[in-house]
């Protein structure tokens, strides 16, 4: 079974579905920006922009669709590292993978196709740092912290992973190494899921995909050689 093919699909889907979900949010806040009708009366409240809460709830809207393509993300990417695990090169994780796996699946994954590939992943181009953020993206989404926000922030833990957050906005991360860096939930940079960063994570789960793919051979090597020490 062609399993790249397959998820393939799922990231041509994701991007499918972000474009078309977004449209409408998107087409509401230039419309606003533009004071174009509708959005052309006369506002109520004088002391604020016109029509603000309505601007907001569009953009909050695009950010709940992005995260939710990143929980879509994180799950394609699972899903593809398990059938591979499982079907098309067969390997089991021992005890000290299974406790690698709960710090980070991606990392251990990662250490675990090092070995059977022969690669220490330098030339591959694969950007391992960003595929996790993907995942602790998609986990701060799930499993919100903050009931007055409806964007997650980055907790410290992530930000010490990642130092230059990809799901963030520059100007949110400028200030925040610009205050010091501190960990509490109101200086941290919110997760931010632009068009740009969430295509970007796309292609590198994409990349990972192909470059396994054009690799795969390699494996047979690996087998060979787990037969023979067990011989």
């Amino acid at each position: 079974m062609d399993i790249l093919y397959f998820l393939r699909e799922r990231l041509s889907f994701i991007r499918r579905h972000y474009d078309a979900a977004v449209t409408g949010f998107e087409e509401t806040k230039r419309l606003i920006e533009a004071g174009a009708p509708p959005y052309d009366a006369t506002p109520i409240h004088e002391d604020e922009p016109p029509f603000l809460q309505e601007w907001m709830d569009a953009d909050a809207s695009i950010q709940v669709i992005g995260l939710g393509c990143t929980s879509l993300l994180s799950d394609a990417l699972k899903l593809y590292l398990g059938h591979l695990q499982r079907n098309r090169i067969g390997f089991e994780f021992d005890d000290e993978g299974r406790r690698a796996i709960r710090r980070s699946w991606v990392a251990a994954h990662r250490e675990a196709l090092g070995e059977i590939l022969a690669t220490d992943w330098m030339g591959s181009g694969i950007d391992f740092d960003l595929i996790e953020q993907v995942v602790l993206a998609r986990n701060r989404a799930q499993h919100g912290t903050d009931l007055f926000a409806l964007r997650p922030a980055h907790d410290a833990a992530m930000l010490r992973r990642h130092a230059l957050p990809h799901f963030a906005e520059s100007r949110e991360v400028e200030a925040w190494i610009a205050a010091g860096r501190p960990e509490g939930l109101f200086g941290a940079p919110g997760v931010t899921v632009s068009r740009e960063a969430l295509f970007a994570a796309i292609a590198e789960v994409e990349r990972l995909g192909s470059w396994v793919d054009a690799n795969l051979a390699r494996a047979d090597d690996w087998r060979r050689s787990r037969r023979s020490g067990d011989s």
